[in-house]
C-alpha cells in the first residue's frame, strides 16, 4: 500500500470521528447515525459514499450543537475539517481495500482519544 493511499485512509478515519463528535453534540441519541451499529465499518469501505453526505450536513450539526450549548467544541471540531479533507479539492476515496480500512480505524481510533484527551464531554 503506497503511504499517500495509507494517508488518505487514516484522514478519512479521523473525519469520520470529528464529524461523529459533532453529529453527537447537536442530535438526540436516536438521530446519530454516525453512531449506530455498523455505520463506521461502511463508511471505512466507502468513504465518499458515507462522508460525503455528512460533510453537506455538518453546518445543520454546527448549528444544533450551539443550540444545545456546545458552541466552542463544535468550532473547534469545524475548523479542524479543513486539514482531514483531500489536499488538492481532490474528492474523497470511493472504495478502500483491506489496509485501507484498517488504517481509516487506525485513524479513527487516534482521532476518539484526542478528542477524550481534550474534552471530557466526548468521553
Amino acid at each position: 500500500m503506497s503511504s499517500s493511499q495509507q494517508a488518505e485512509a487514516h484522514l478519512c478515519g479521523r473525519l469520520y470521528a470529528v464529524l461523529a463528535a459533532l453529529q453527537s453534540l447537536g442530535a438526540p441519541p436516536s438521530k446519530r447515525t454516525l453512531a449506530k451499529e455498523g455505520a463506521s465499518a461502511r463508511a471505512s469501505r466507502n468513504p465518499y459514499e458515507h462522508l460525503h453526505r455528512h460533510l453537506q450536513a455538518m453546518g445543520g450539526y454546527f448549528v444544533d450543537a450551539r443550540k444545545r450549548g456546545h458552541g466552542d467544541l463544535a468550532t473547534e471540531l469545524l475548523r479542524s475539517v479543513p486539514d482531514l479533507l483531500p489536499p488538492g479539492g481532490k474528492e474523497l476515496p470511493r472504495t478502500f481495500g483491506h489496509a485501507q480500512v484498517e488504517e481509516f480505524f487506525r485513524g479513527l481510533q487516534s482521532e476518539q482519544a484526542a478528542q477524550r484527551k481534550a474534552h471530557a464531554s466526548l468521553a
